[in-house]
């Protein structure tokens, strides 16, 4: 009997357009294209929190941000680590004796990290937190064992006193991803010798493309600045948005930075990215000549995207809730027999791969996952599916909560505490049109409320209790 081996791939803020077979960017992934030419690719793939602990942690757990209590990057809530009766994944796995593996950026608790859970990998110096490879013991003896120096960081651009955008000279094995590709092969290998006849999960996650995004510079020159394309949205006037929309852009991105600046910095983005995609790559061709590609489920998605200058000038991400954070790539590859590649259109959430590794290892899926399996809609996308999603925001530069709900066309986005926003994306992909205070779209924000109250009650979300008698004025009584 074939083992049922998973590979789970996370990258960190990588909007879901920088996939090379969109064709709507001139960023190169070439791997990731052929990947996702063997699997189902989700179109429709949204972050369950535009923020990297509360997604990551949703994507560990299979709950919401709300439910498993980490809110934000231990900034404005009290809460830094996973309370202690948190089950992960592994937990799950390993009564069906999974030889289990997390190698990379954890970013869920700053006092304990993967192997504090059980998972084999890195130890926790230099992982926990937000981390570093860089950091960790195991890059410092994989530097002597190769005789390797670290590279030189040629800052093209800084940003709270560091470097934001550049690249970096020298050998390229030296480089942070191009070690975590390599560690992760060594530690399959650890697997195959030690435990033939075991299963393995491996959770590999990438730092990038978060900035400070410093590619090799041969791959920072695979993009010229007149190459670059900047969002349609960079000069945005927000004087009609929510007014936390300014004053985070105003106080917490680079204003100055103009068209040029912005396109030397998307030729780094992308250079980061076009890198990342090769040392994906590496470990595909790994498991392709060890036999093992054709029987393993593969999944790949990021925590979350970046606002990239669009929006007036937004960088990172924040609690404005555009598609430039909020969507995400997604792709499953089921094991050959199984697959049937194509693209699904249905709305799911990168906290959905939860439930679809415990479905692909016969576990049974816990009551208390919101997250659900995307192994049928992997083999038939148009399988029957909830015709809605719902993330939310809690904090992060300072405190505020948010929730979006997406359905059909619309995009509603609750705001407490100020103004809330419909976008209509079927002819406003941009998101600048805000119709919120439209008579017109009166129906529309009614039923949009009307989705969020239930979802609020479904969830036990911590908003709903004082947010019941807005959402209700709706005048549809939810259930």
């Amino acid at each position: 009997m074939k083992k049922k081996n998973i590979l789970y791939i996370m990258t960190d803020q990588q909007c879901r357009n920088t996939l090379g077979l969109y064709g709507l960017l001139p960023v190169k992934t070439p791997h990731l294209d052929s990947l996702a030419a063997d699997a189902m690719r989700f179109d429709q793939a949204y972050t369950v929190c535009p923020l990297c602990t509360p997604a990551r942690a949703s994507m560990l757990t299979g709950r919401y941000p709300h439910a498993h209590g980490l809110l934000s990057n231990f900034a404005v809530w009290p809460d830094s680590d996973f309370p202690a009766d948190t089950k992960l994944l592994n937990h799950y796995l390993k009564s069906q004796k999974y030889r289990t593996g997390y190698i990379g950026k954890w970013h869920c608790g700053e006092s304990q990290g993967p192997s504090d859970f059980g998972f084999e990998g890195l130890s926790n110096q230099g992982v926990l937190g937000y981390g570093g490879a860089c950091r960790t013991r195991e890059y410092e003896d994989y530097l002597q064992k190769n005789h390797l120096e670290r590279n030189e960081i040629i800052s093209q651009y800084d940003y709270y006193g560091g470097t934001f955008s550049g690249y970096s000279r020298g050998d390229i094995r030296a480089n942070q991803d191009y070690f975590l590709s390599s560690y992760a092969m060594d530690l399959l290998d650890t697997f195959e010798q030690e435990s033939p006849d075991q299963p393995w999960f491996l959770f590999l996650s990438f730092w990038n493309p978060h900035s400070p995004l410093i590619p090799p510079e041969e791959y920072r020159e695979l993009y010229s600045p007149e190459s670059i394309e900047l969002s349609g949205t960079l000069h945005e006037d927000l004087s009609a948005k929510p007014e936390y929309q300014a004053y985070f852009r105003d106080n917490y991105c680079n204003t100055a930075w103009t068209e040029n600046d912005w396109k030397n910095i998307l030729c780094s983005y992308y250079g980061q990215i076009t890198f990342l995609d090769a040392q994906i790559g590496r470990l595909l061709e790994y498991l392709k000549k060890q036999g093992t590609y054709d029987d393993t489920l593969i999944l790949f998605s990021a925590d979350h995207g970046d606002y990239l200058g669009a929006h007036g000038g937004m960088h990172d991400k924040e609690r404005a809730l555009y598609e430039e954070i909020m969507k995400v790539p997604l792709i499953v590859k089921l094991p050959q027999g199984e697959s049937h590649p194509g693209v699904c259109h249905k709305f799911v959430s990168n906290m959905d791969l939860a439930a679809s590794c415990l479905d692909f290892a016969g576990i049974e899926i816990p009551d208390n996952f919101h997250s659900r399996s995307l192994l049928s809609l992997a083999r038939k996308p148009e399988s029957e599916w909830d015709d809605d999603f719902v993330a939310e925001f809690n904090g992060h530069k300072y405190l505020a909560s948010s929730r979006m709900v997406r359905f059909s066309h619309w995009k509603y986005c609750y705001n407490p505490g100020t103004k809330d926003e419909l976008y209509d994306l079927s002819v406003d992909s941009g998101e600048q049109y805000n119709l919120i205070d439209k008579p017109q779209y009166t129906e529309i924000v009614k039923e949009s409320k009307d989705r969020l109250l239930k979802w609020m009650q479904k969830t036990d979300d911590n908003l709903c209790n004082w947010s019941q008698n807005y959402l209700s004025q709706s005048g549809i009584a939810a259930q």
